[in-house]
């Protein structure tokens, strides 16, 4: 059954929350942002004002919010290793979660968090952009169809000026690892869900130069059909740019993202026009979608699930120095 008003609690106003999701939150019809809840009032000012005044019940606690607010989901958008206890405690109490990326910064807290999510009957998502975009789709269904045919190679890339990122992401208590688990997250997501391939074994290293977590990582991968793979992580690099290249018995794919030029997917030398029907969407809107439909099209996170594996794979790999093992 369909409700008309869905209510939509913000925990974390920080600057990716007003950046990001309170634009399309406003923008949807069926939805309201109905409280919101950061420990640091001067964050909630600042949302509020970049939300063109919105007026609605504010919590220093986001506890306090969920019991008192008659939710029916939350946005959360803080600090990684706080992901888990928040969207527990949503879960516990009936109400759906959209979360930021990455899921959570332990694989058992994430295998946790979707048991509980589907004991209370709820949805959880982990806002992963790149999934729902319609050139994204496309690539991820011509390759499911054979379009370069078996796969036999990947090499994907994500650079940015991340080292001058400044508070809690460069602590490792708070963020769970540098750049490859942060703005790296996004290029491991977007590789597993578009090629669809698991991969089985991983050798890594890493360099934090000056920081306490991470600032650039290079991974070898084979995955399950023998295929061979590369991933580099550059957050001392200039500028931002995304590229995710699939090799495959029949030609090549390469999806690529820079800063301030349109994405393009080119097949095999031909940039290719995404078809009308790849409609563009949000996290924010399917997440909507899902709770006004009773779950129409839901799939539990496993991608987020599976990218928090190869993470931990890829650290562990650095640190002993050896390939390791993994099962998706």
């Amino acid at each position: 059954m369909k409700k008309s008003k869905i209510r939509i609690g913000l925990i974390g106003c920080g600057t990716y929350m007003w950046w990001a999701h309170v634009p399309h939150l406003l923008k949807e019809k069926h939805a309201v942002i109905a409280a919101v809840s950061d420990p640091q009032q001067s964050q909630i000012d600042i949302l509020l004002e970049k939300a063109g005044g919105l007026k609605c019940p504010a919590y220093s606690d986001y506890k306090e919010m969920i019991l008192r607010e008659n939710l029916d989901g939350v946005f959360i958008s803080t600090p990684h290793s706080l992901h888990y206890e928040q969207a527990k405690f949503a879960l516990e109490n009936n109400v759906h979660v959209l979360v930021q990326k990455p899921f959570t910064i332990r694989i058992d807290h994430a295998v946790k968090l979707m048991a509980l999510a589907e004991k209370k009957s709820r949805f959880i998502m982990v806002s992963y952009q790149r999934f729902f975009e319609g050139i994204s789709v496309y690539a991820k269904e011509l390759i499911e169809k054979g379009q370069i045919g078996d796969i036999r190679a990947v090499a994907c890339r994500i650079t940015q000026s991340w080292g001058n990122v400044k508070g809690w992401r460069g602590e490792p208590e708070f963020s769970g690892g540098g750049f490859m688990m942060d703005t790296g997250s996004h290029l491991v997501s977007a590789m597993l869900r578009v090629t669809g391939l698991k991969p089985v074994q991983v050798t890594a290293i890493t360099e934090n130069y000056d920081k306490k977590v991470d600032l650039a990582s290079g991974v070898l991968l084979r995955f399950n059909n023998g295929a061979i793979g590369t991933m580099s992580f550059f957050g001392n690099a200039a500028r931002f740019e995304e590229s995710v290249v699939v090799h495959g018995t029949k030609g090549y794919l390469i999806l690529k993202n820079c800063q301030t030029k349109p994405k393009k997917l080119i097949v095999n030398d031909e940039e290719l026009t995404v078809p009308a029907k790849y409609k563009p969407a949000s996290p924010d809107s399917t997440f909507i979608g899902w709770i006004r439909t009773g779950g129409k099209g839901y799939t539990p996170p496993h991608t987020g699930l599976d990218t928090i594996k190869l993470s931990d794979a890829i650290y562990r790999a650095a640190r002993a120095g050896k390939a390791v093992r993994l099962k998706l």
